[in-house]
């Protein structure tokens, strides 16, 4: 992509010597600047910017016998989503044990080799997070394509971002995903004696009530009133909770 500079006082580049290059530096971070044409007018720089992600970042002129020359700041383009997928689906359930494959259509995503400041080859950095949990692996296929492997979670609808270099795709309705629904199987004991005072432990079991470290995003009532404690009784190997333990003041029963 042609990148045009506009200015003044351009031709005191030209007349001083050769100028190197509109160029990256790791003082700077601007990657992926190559040669570029004087304009005649000594207004106007052009260069060709190879592939890139982030931003905001200085566009610097060096010179052989001037100091740097700072003028303006650009950025790449914003990782954009066209599509979520699970399994070649777009309406889809995650499980809360996670583990599962969710591909990610749409562009800017970065690719892996890109030529930093000194010359090096380095790879843009992508994240994606469904809600504020980031996927446990991220696989870049192209910087069109990315595979996420999702994380132990619940809840939802829950936004996808994608994140490279600092900048991120915007929320849309579109590109929400839930986990799969809770289910309660038993709830122990059936009947109770309130006493004032004296707490009283219901056990509440189900599938994808919550998952291990993440019980607190859990909000449960029983007959209208809120837990005033509620903790994990059991949980299974992969990490999701099976059972619940939801502690009541009698007090208030």
């Amino acid at each position: 992509m042609d990148l045009n500079v506009w200015g003044v006082d351009f031709w005191r580049w030209q007349s001083y010597g050769q100028t190197k290059a509109l160029r990256p530096t790791s003082r700077h971070g601007l990657s992926g600047l190559a040669t570029f044409g004087l304009r005649a007018n000594g207004m106007g720089m052009r260069t060709r910017v190879f592939h890139g992600t982030g931003g905001p970042r200085p566009i610097v002129i060096a010179h052989t016998h001037l100091p740097d020359a700072t003028f303006c700041f650009v950025s790449y383009a914003d990782p954009s989503i066209d599509r979520v997928s699970l399994g070649g689906a777009t309406s889809f359930s995650l499980s809360p044990a996670g583990g599962q494959t969710v591909v990610i259509d749409g562009s800017n995503f970065g690719i892996d080799t890109t030529v930093s400041s000194d010359g090096t080859i380095a790879a843009s950095k992508a994240i994606v997070t469904v809600g504020d949990v980031p996927c446990a692996a991220v696989v870049r296929d192209s910087h069109r394509k990315l595979r996420c492997t999702t994380s132990k979670r619940t809840g939802g609808p829950l936004d996808v971002r994608v994140t490279v270099d600092g900048l991120q795709s915007s929320s849309s309705t579109s590109f929400r995903v839930s986990y799969d629904q809770i289910v309660l199987t038993s709830v122990t004991p059936r009947a109770v004696y309130a006493f004032d005072n004296v707490p009283i432990s219901f056990i509440v079991a189900g599938t994808n009530l919550a998952v291990e470290g993440r019980v607190s995003e859990v909000e449960m009532t029983i007959g209208g009133l809120a837990c005033d404690s509620l903790n994990a009784y059991s949980t299974a190997s992969n990490g999701v909770v099976q059972s619940l333990n939801c502690s009541i003041n009698g007090t208030r029963m």
